[in-house]
């Protein structure tokens, strides 16, 4: 059973258990308890402190990796881009793929004789029987189903190789790009490969789905339906839900050529961290996880490096004088920083000299380069704060034709005027000296006719 995946037996005999509430929880505690403490001689090292270390951990996996979310840094690395086989860690993934393709969780699916007897790790369920989306996803992530994660993908897509090409463009979506899935189970297959920072990149998107967090939380599921008689308690494999202050979810993973994988996701004073190992090694598995954790948490902290709406001077605006404009930053930028250390921030102001004219306020016009103890750790969109001025609109000019050929009549008409003026003016002179001679009268007989 161990060998072909899923992590212990713990969920298998808990489902059988037929005990009171009180009961159940008790040993589930003390059981959690006394695997700590077995792996903490098997590794023969000291259980860490919650305050944790601020040396990097030497951990026994093959690959391991602390991831924060937030900022997308990896705080610890041990041949993270090392592709190697997932286990049951690959569950996380197929909830995520199940659980933003179905929204009825509530829906029946009928069991087929194929699903039920997958192999390895399995819910308790039988051909024939109708089981909802919801009940197969607790039995996938707490007692990791091999034949909970084949119904659920036939169901959700069909079939299993439809249901696998959703899983890897999923992947690709979350920035998983060196990772490729086989089947929806993590059962040993050709080409079925992660990396660890490809992992941590997939838990710390399932872990913004509540309904995978309410599912993957759950310590005990008090009534799981079983193929006969009544519902039985389920107890989840994830011992670091009991042991670990701030864990909110996590999924581990077993296959003898996988060896031990594990993943979980915690939260401490509004910081989130993923951690991961890959091919790790019994039992110690728990304490690599526990120490990776701490480290992160106890080492590092988060520090602001630029606030948001930070204010960076003013600039002039192209094409008006005296005219200026603010700048403001539009967001935030975060880093996890060393824990205790003081770095020196340096910011670099990428925008033109001259701010273009008519825009409106939080037009981004430029960014601000940010440089942490001499090496750049991001960049921060810069925007005005308010609106530029719009220039005037330019005079309107008139063909030069026009121009001419109106210079010309008022030349022409300028011309006329003046000479009729001036013939005013010579006349007015003129006209008193002038003299009029009479006309001398018709004599008589010329009028008469004689001569």
């Amino acid at each position: 059973m161990r060998a072909a995946c899923g992590g212990s037996g713990v969920g298998g005999l808990a489902v059988r258990w037929r005990v009171g509430r009180q009961v159940r929880l008790a040993v589930a505690r003390i059981g959690a308890a006394a695997l700590s403490c077995l792996g903490a001689l098997a590794a023969q090292a000291p259980t860490l402190a919650a305050s944790g270390p601020t040396a990097p951990p030497a951990v026994s996996a093959q690959s391991a990796v602390v991831y924060a979310p937030q900022t997308g840094q990896v705080l610890y690395g041990k041949a993270p881009a090392l592709r190697l086989p997932p286990a049951s860690t690959t569950k996380v993934l197929t909830a995520i793929v199940v659980l933003e393709h179905v929204r009825n969780l509530d829906a029946k699916v009928r069991i087929t004789a194929g699903e039920a007897y997958v192999g390895g790790s399995s819910a308790p369920m039988a051909p024939g029987e109708e089981m909802t989306v919801r009940d197969l996803l607790y039995g996938l992530l707490l007692v990791s189903g091999n034949n909970a994660a084949v119904a659920l993908a036939t169901y959700t897509s069909g079939s299993v190789p439809r249901f696998v090409a959703l899983m890897n463009a999923t992947a690709r979506e979350l920035g998983a790009d060196h990772s490729h899935f086989v089947n929806p189970n993590g059962l040993p297959a050709a080409g079925h490969l992660v990396t660890a920072l490809d992992l941590a990149r997939i838990a710390a998107a399932a872990v913004r789905l509540p309904e995978f967090v309410r599912i993957a939380s759950t310590e005990v599921l008090e009534n799981y339906p079983m193929p006969t008689g009544p519902p039985q308690p389920m107890v989840n494999q994830d011992q670091l839900l009991w042991n670990f202050p701030g864990i909110v979810a996590g999924k581990i993973g077993y296959t003898s050529a996988a060896g031990n994988t594990m993943v979980a996701v915690a939260r401490r004073g509004g910081r989130e961290l993923v951690a991961v190992v890959l091919r790790d090694v019994p039992w110690a598995y728990w304490n690599d996880e526990t120490a990776l954790l701490d480290y992160g948490f106890s080492a590092y902290r988060t520090a602001t490096v630029v606030p948001a709406g930070l204010r960076l001077g003013r600039r002039a605006v192209a094409g008006m004088p005296h005219r200026y404009a603010a700048l403001i930053t539009t967001a935030a930028l975060t880093r996890e920083v060393p824990a205790g250390s003081h770095l020196a921030r340096a910011i670099h102001l990428v925008a033109p000299r001259r701010l273009p004219a008519g825009r409106r306020a939080g037009t981004v016009v430029g960014r601000l380069v940010v440089t942490l103890g001499g090496r750049s750790v991001g960049q921060v969109p810069v925007a005005l704060l308010g609106p530029t001025p719009r220039p005037a609109p330019p005079a309107r000019r008139t063909p030069w034709a026009r121009d001419l050929v109106a210079g010309a009549l008022v030349l022409f008409g300028a011309v006329v005027w003046v000479r009729g003026r001036r013939r005013q003016r010579l006349g007015r002179r003129v006209a008193p000296r002038r003299r009029y001679r009479l006309r001398r009268p018709v004599p008589l007989r010329r009028v008469a006719g004689g001569r």
